[in-house]
């Protein structure tokens, strides 16, 4: 008398199902980066300067920041303000609230929070 057993193992829909959650689980964790960088943008809290410069809310650059997800692997994470660039590179800007390098930082401290997540994801998903 003789067992045979079989099993096999589906790799196809495996990856497709890991295609499928990929951008949800990538715009989760850039969105986790998003919402800490920010904390870290600049405010321009003197509201006469802001008038000066025809900037109705001086929250304007953290209400910038976006999300996109660009494929299953490939999210992109940043700020749409025109002025967005000078004010994340100029160290010698004093900012009262917020930072320099506002972006750049969380993507380097965060880091590790966004690959929890997007495992977590794809691990409730399998």
């Amino acid at each position: 008398m003789s067992v045979r057993i079989e099993n096999s193992l589906n790799l196809g829909a495996l990856r497709d199902r890991v295609r499928e959650i990929s951008p949800e689980a990538l715009d989760e964790a850039a969105q986790h980066v998003l919402e800490v960088a920010k904390e870290k943008a600049p405010l321009l809290v003197d509201l006469k300067r802001a008038n000066d410069e025809r900037r109705s809310d001086p929250g304007e650059l953290r209400d910038s920041g976006y999300v996109q997800v660009r494929d299953d692997n490939t999210a992109e994470v940043g700020f749409s303000a025109f002025y967005a660039g000078w004010q994340h590179e100029r160290l010698d800007y004093h900012h009262e609230v917020g930072q320099a390098k506002y972006l750049e930082e969380p993507l380097v401290t965060e880091k590790d929070e966004a690959m929890r997540i997007i495992a977590d994801r794809l691990g409730e998903a399998l």
